[in-house]
Formats: C-alpha cells, structure tokens, sequence
C-alpha cells in the first residue's frame, strides 16, 4: 500500500483544499477592508460583513433551514 505522503491524487485533494482554505479566510479579511475604504465607516464594513455571512456561522444549528426562509428555527 502506498503511503499517503506519495499518493499523487491524494496530494492534489490536499493541495486543492489548502488553497480553497486560504483563499478563504483571505477573502474573509479582505472584503471588511475594502468596505470600509470604500464607505469610510466601521459600521458599514461591519453591517456588510454580517450580510456576507452565511446563516450557518451564525447560528448552532447543524444545517442551515432554507424552508424557513433561511433561518434556522431556534435563531
């Protein structure tokens, strides 16, 4: 059996979902940055971040209920 450290197609699924990874927490930090250059208010960063965020982030809930207009029951 081939060891996972020389498995090339494991490699390239690692690969893959460290640079998915990356770029996200990069966009996570980027997008309040240039809110806030483009409307000169903290409040306005914060209020689109809060927009951007999908509503499983905010709320325990294991899955995100589409049905109840995409809240979650207990939120």
């Amino acid at each position: 059996m081939t060891p996972l450290r020389r498995n090339r197609d494991f490699l390239l699924l690692w690969g893959g979902q460290a640079a998915a990874s990356l770029g996200g927490n990069v966009a996570a930090v980027a997008h309040p940055f240039l809110a806030l250059l483009a409307t000169g208010s903290a409040a306005g960063a914060a209020r689109w971040r809060s927009r951007a965020s999908p509503p499983g982030r905010c709320c325990a809930c294991p899955v995100a209920c589409s049905p109840t207009g995409g809240r979650c029951a207990r939120c």
